[in-house]
Formats: C-alpha cells, structure tokens, sequence
C-alpha cells in the first residue's frame, strides 16, 4: 500500500478522515452545479436576529472580522499548535531533490501519483495551501498523553499504572477505549497495564480545529465541494459542510476552519489571544513548526502522574514549570535554519534554564567529535553536519531563551548529499550484512541436511548413496534442495561428475547464496584435508563426530576472491599445518566463519594461528579461545 506524504495524511485527516465513507460528493439540489458554500462574513439569515448573551465571552459570527489571517482564528484554549506551509516548501528548490530522496529509500512511495491524487481528493493542489494550522487543546493532549502514559508505565514500572501479568491481553483495547489495534501475531508481546484506582483509562479525544489559508487565486469552494459523505450546515457562524466527525467552514474566499461542531457554534471574541499565540507569531513565516502552552502540558502532566509520581519525570516538571511557552521551527530559506525558542516565567528562570541548555549543548559537541570517526567517510556530508552541530548556539534576552542553528553554507546540496551516502551505506550493508546472512542460510541447510541423512553432505559426492566419491558434485549442490532450490538440483545428473555436459551446463545457474560470480565461482568453502572436518573420498561428517563441540569448530568460511572455484566442483580448502590462514587466500584483515553449530562469527587474522587449528581440527581434544 502506497504511503501518503505528510501534507496529504493532514489535508485527508482534514476532509475525508473526518467525513469517511466513499467518495461521494456534497449532497444538493443540482447534482450537475454543487452548492456554493459561502464564507462567515455575515451571520446565516436564520440566526441573525439572535444577540449574544450579555455574560457570554462569545459573538455572533457578524461581529467577528470575515478578513485576517488564520492566526487571527487560533482558539484561545489552543495548548499545542503544528504550523505548516506547504506552499512555501514545494515552491523551495531542494524540494525536488527531497521528494527524490524519500522515494528512493522507500519503493512504496510515488512522490508524483500521491500529489495528483490529493489534487484529486482535496480539491487542490498542494502548492496552493499557504498555511495549516492544527491546534490541540488540553482535553486531547490529557488523552494524548494519558495513552502515552500507559506505555511508559509499561517499560518505567510503578507509577500511574502498575505491570498486571494477569491482565486479560483481549481487554487490553478495551482499556484503550479502541485507541490500540491489537493484531493477533503481536498480542502475546504486550503487558498490559492494570490502572492505579481513581485513574480511568484514557478516552478517546475529539478531533483537534485544523486552520487552512489557500494562496489569493485558490477558492475555498474547491475543498468544501469534494468533501465526501458531507452535508451542508447552517450555523450561527454561517454555512458549512458537516462530516461524522466535525464541521467544515469557510471563513473567507481564502480561509477555511475545520473542529467538532460545539467549537463553531459561536465565534469566541478572544481568538488568537491565548499564552501560545506569541509563540506562534515567533514561527508564523516559517515552512514548519511546533508550539507549547507549557504551563497546560505541565499540568497535565501533573494530573495523569497521579499520587505516585514518577522520579524521572517529576525531575522533568522541576524545570519545565519555569517555562510558559516552547517553539521550535524550521525554515530552508532562512539563515536561521533551526530555531527553538523558550519563554521563560522571569529573566532569572531563563539565565538559569540557558545555563543548563548550555551543559547539554557542550556535552553534546564534544560526545559528536567522538563520534565523528563513525559517521559515513563522506567528506561533504561530514561537514555539513559537523557545521550544524558545532554553529548552534544559545542566547537569552529578557524571558525569552533562543537556540540557533544557522544554516551551513552548501545545505542545499544535502539531499543530494544524504542520497549519495544512502548509496553507500547501502553498498557497505552489502558487503557486511548479505554475506552474513547467506552464511546463516547455508548453515541453516547443513542442519537441515543432517536431520535428514544424519550427516553433511560430503565435499565431492553423488549424494547420499555415496558414489562416486572423487569425482562427483560439490556439498553445495546437495544443500540446493534445503536452500529452496529443489528445481535446480533437479537438473543435475548425479551419476555424472560436476564437468559432464549436463552438470557443466548449470554452472551458471549458481544461487546468490554462494555469491554473485558470474562465472558461477564461490569463495564459500569448507575445510578439506587430514585434520579438516570433511575428508575428499569420504562420506560427509555427522554431528557425532565432532568431538570438540559444535560451536569450537568451523563447517565453512568465506574466503578471499582469490580462492573462488565453480561453486559444482566437489573440494575445499586443504588444512595447512604450517600457516592455517594461508588457504584463505586475500581475505583481509576479519572473515566470516560458519560455526558447527549454525553460528556465525568474525575471526580476525591476528587470531593465534594455534587457536585457528584448533578451529578447524574437530577432534584435537583442546580448547578454544577466539571469541
């Protein structure tokens, strides 16, 4: 299943999640001509003799302004907000390079099919939405963070729920108010919570109110009539198009609103004054930011630990009530790509916050040029991080603590720059991790080989009748059947040597497993010789004569390339007495052993050489030490 970029889970949460259903269109009198839906500049005609109550801290929708920006509609009860400027950011040169990026470190995605169906789904184009603002009040962050709660309790032990094994895992959703999927492959992995009494399990959340600014030429009346399943509404705030979860209004040819009904029922006199709102002018022209009512999230925070408060988090709350609002945004253009900023209760709360953000900020240089000998060996790439990591920094003025992250010159090359080190970490994970686990298949299909034969295959062999031995086919070849490739063990003749006709012609048949050699030639072989586990001319070992212990001897390595050999011709390595590595061949500085076990494991050339003859001897009666 294709996935959704992130505007376009938004924009569907916005208008399709909210309705569900099909795709139908708004439902009206003309089916050829949808209804026009019109912004709240005036009060609908039904509701505009009604006056607003002389205590209410609401107005009818004719008293509020039918112009502004949608910051200017944020509720005041807002205590956490996701700003997004989609337009803005598609409109950035890097972002072809971005969307380029994202599609190919997942296959899934089709950057250009999903943002022809929003178009499709939405109404319009994604570059035609200036700005979206989502705004969570308390009672979903109460939920949010009640749920995320639950889990911690799960890994952090007492608290506000405690660790009932005994806990029915079928009434864990039933906890969760429907919020977690329990699929039936994963259920036996969760650990229920049994909540502490007094706490009630959280509840599920109404939908957050969703903002939207289109750009000037884009009308609203694109989004409002491909709502599917919706209907239209008459509020007292004007028209709009009611879904399952919430109602749709326009708020101006430009501006539309999306919340649970209650919350439009009226136009509040005090939006855009809540504590967020000067966190959110701070982040208004920015392509993406979050903002925090700090002093709601910390007494939330407060409510769902209960009585039984965690350590950890109760160390938390000591310095995050000294904070009234937190901000962090971003900006590709800006020469402040990274900005947080934090409002701080006093100048004394945010001297002292700053110096404790300044600690962390240190530690954190000095822990990155440490580990900077681990970072892809890109040249550009190293420096572009290194610049954004070294060049923050933090300041304070007044209340307000600001942590910068200039932009680093040559930044608009990083998506470029991140693909090309994808690339080669990708070849990197090929050479370390595709011969690791070719290697535990081989292994896999010796075991299973032997539960079979009660033995291994022999090194030059027609199979298990043991004929032929000399001058038959190679172990490799009777392992196909247990390496899923039953039909191509069934084209050799096996009472014929591996460079018959017939068996030569398979050469180039070679599985993966043993390697990519076009030639048909693998450098995976097994120890031959008078102390090597398997013997030329002789039937194939079993687990029974291997007397020093299946995990202290090797059933096969990969060697150097210079060792490869037609992955058919029956043989080994033969055991060398005097220099035991020298039948690797070029192998390097580690190679990969397959252990009798089925293990696998990275043996260094500076191994002793007597402990690697002990490695490959299966019955010299000493111990080993290599690990």
């Amino acid at each position: 299943m294709r996935r959704a970029t992130l505007l376009m889970l938004l924009m569907m949460f916005l208008v399709h999640g909210c309705g569900g259903g099909d795709n139908a269109v708004v439902e009206n009198e003309s089916p050829d001509k949808p209804e026009t839906i019109e912004p709240t500049g005036t009060p609908a005609p039904s509701q505009g003799a009604e006056e607003a109550s002389p205590h209410s801290t609401e107005t009818p929708a004719a008293n509020a302004p039918s112009t502004g920006t949608i910051f200017d509609r944020v509720p005041a009860d807002t205590a956490a907000i996701i700003s997004i400027r989609p337009s803005k950011a598609m409109n950035n040169p890097m972002f072809p390079a971005i969307l380029k990026l994202i599609e190919d470190s997942n296959p899934q995605v089709n950057a250009e099919e999903s943002l022809s169906d929003f178009e499709k789904n939405v109404g319009v184009k994604p570059e035609s939405v200036e700005q979206i603002l989502i705004c969570f009040d308390g009672e979903i962050l109460t939920a949010a963070g009640a749920m995320g709660m639950m889990f911690l309790q799960m890994g952090m032990g007492p608290g506000m729920g405690q660790l009932d094994p005994a806990f029915p895992v079928e009434e864990f959703a039933v906890a969760a108010n429907g919020q977690v999927d329990i699929h039936p492959a994963t259920s036996n992995e969760l650990t229920p919570v049994a909540f502490q009494p007094g706490f009630e399990p959280p509840q599920t959340p109404p939908p957050p109110v969703i903002l939207v600014q289109l750009v000037p030429e884009i009308d609203v009346q694109n989004i409002l009539q491909s709502i599917p399943n919706g209907e239209p509404i008459d509020l007292q705030t004007g028209k709009g198009v009611k879904t399952a979860d919430g109602v749709v209004l326009p708020l101006s040819d430009s501006q539309l609103i999306f919340g649970p009904q209650i919350d439009l029922e009226t136009v509040p006199t005090d939006a855009g004054t809540g504590p967020i709102s000067a966190a959110l002018t701070r982040m208004e022209k920015q392509d993406i930011g979050i903002a925090l009512d700090m002093q709601a999230v910390t007494k939330i925070i407060g409510q769902l630990q209960g009585d039984q408060p965690n350590p950890m988090i109760g160390l938390a709350m000591t310095f995050l009530q000294q904070v009234r609002t937190a901000s962090i945004a971003s900006d590709l253009e800006d020469t402040q790509l990274l900005q947080a900023k934090i409002d701080a209760t006093n100048p004394d709360s945010a001297q002292g916050l700053q110096s404790m953000l300044n600690s962390y900020l240190a530690m954190g240089k000095q822990q990155f040029e440490k580990s900077k000998s681990q970072m892809p060996e890109h040249d550009e790439f190293r420096t572009l991080v290194s610049a954004l990591v070294n060049n923050a920094a933090i300041s304070t003025e007044g209340n307000l603590i600001t942590v910068n992250v200039p932009r680093p010159e040559g930044f608009e090359n990083l998506p470029d720059v991140i693909q090309q080190v994808a690339e080669m970490e990708r070849k990197k994970a090929q050479e370390i991790y595709v011969p690791r686990n070719n290697m535990k298949q081989i292994g896999l299909a010796f075991h299973n080989y032997h539960d079979v034969y009660k033995s291994f295959p022999a090194a030059d062999s027609n199979g298990v009748a043991e004929k032929l031995q000399g001058k038959g086919l190679s172990w490799r070849v009777h392992l196909l059947p247990f390496l899923e490739q039953a039909p191509l063990y069934e084209q050799f003749n096996l009472d014929e040597p591996w460079d018959s006709e017939t068996n030569k012609a398979l050469i180039e048949e070679m599985p993966e497993v043993f390697g990519t050699n076009p030639e048909g030639k693998t450098s995976i072989h097994v120890f031959t010789g008078e102390k090597g586990l398997f013997q030329e001319g002789e039937p194939g070992p079993g687990l029974r004569n291997i007397t020093d212990g299946s995990s202290n001897t090797i059933l096969a390595v990969r060697a150097g390339d210079d060792t490869a050999e037609i992955w058919t011709k029956p043989g080994g390595l033969e055991y060398n007495e005097d220099d035991p590595f020298a039948p690797l061949g070029n192998v390097g500085e580690t190679f990969i052993a397959l252990l009798c076990d089925g293990s696998i494991a990275d043996i260094s050339k500076s191994l002793d050489p007597a402990e690697f003859r002990k490695l490959i001897d299966p019955r010299d009666g000493q111990p080993v030490i290599f690990r």
